[in-house]
């Protein structure tokens, strides 16, 4: 018996082929497993500060720890971004901000989708005056609806009840169904987000980056150096 010992160069990212590049970075993005670690974390803070500037307030969950200890979490559910029920969602409660539309103007000066959300939230105070007799700040809970998806059409606000002299139930129900269509606008806004931070995250670009951090070597072909 005899033991023949082959010799393997190791290459850094950069000494590779374009092609062999391209196998790395496949290799890379088959070993990023997104449920493993909250890369979402950047966009969900965002979305929170958003959400306090246009007055929604998102309901809290309570998140597992490994040590087993648990932590808050905003009520934020997505799944993506490959099937057609793919999707993003919240819970909490819409309160009217009269400056809503000027602050959010000033935190997301050229995201026109925030700004018609927070305008559309405004039209339906300003109906809620003239349509009803109702007096102060509207108000609504957002809920979902189902607990098999998470996409937007999930989501159904209801607006706060409020004493009336008559019957305003039809005004009533076609003012939450405008708050509804608002609140699902910002989670699709959110879903798009969440994509395109993922998108990037994968990108050839961010995926080359993350290999030369990590200081990963390789074959001569792309193919990834164990050990």
């Amino acid at each position: 018996m005899r033991t023949i010992t082959e010799t393997y160069h190791a290459y850094t990212y950069d000494e590779l082929t374009p092609k062999a590049q391209d196998k790395a970075r496949d290799w890379w993005r088959s070993c990023d497993d997104q449920d493993s670690y909250p890369w979402w974390d950047f966009v969900y803070e965002d979305f929170e500060r958003i959400c306090g500037v246009i007055g929604v307030e998102l309901n809290t969950i309570q998140i597992p720890l490994m040590n087993g200890s648990t932590r808050p979490q905003p009520d934020i559910r997505f799944s993506g971004f490959w099937s057609q029920g793919d999707g993003a969602s919240f819970t909490g409660t819409w309160t009217y901000k009269p400056d809503a539309i000027t602050n959010i103007k000033e935190y997301a000066p050229q995201d026109e989708t925030l700004h018609r959300i927070a305008t559309d939230l405004a039209i339906i105070q300003g109906q809620l005056d003239c349509k009803t007799d109702h007096e102060g700040s509207a108000s609504a809970e957002i809920a979902r609806l189902s607990s098999h998806y998470v996409h937007a059409s999930t989501m159904r606000a209801e607006l706060a009840e409020w004493e009336s002299e008559h019957d305003e139930s039809d005004k009533w129900d076609e003012l939450s169904e405008g708050v509804t269509e608002a609140v699902r606008d910002l989670a699709n806004w959110l879903y798009k987000t969440l994509e395109d931070e993922w998108n990037y995250r994968r990108s050839d670009e961010q995926v080359a980056e993350n290999i030369r951090a990590n200081e990963y070597e390789f074959l001569e072909d792309g193919t990834h150096c164990m050990g």
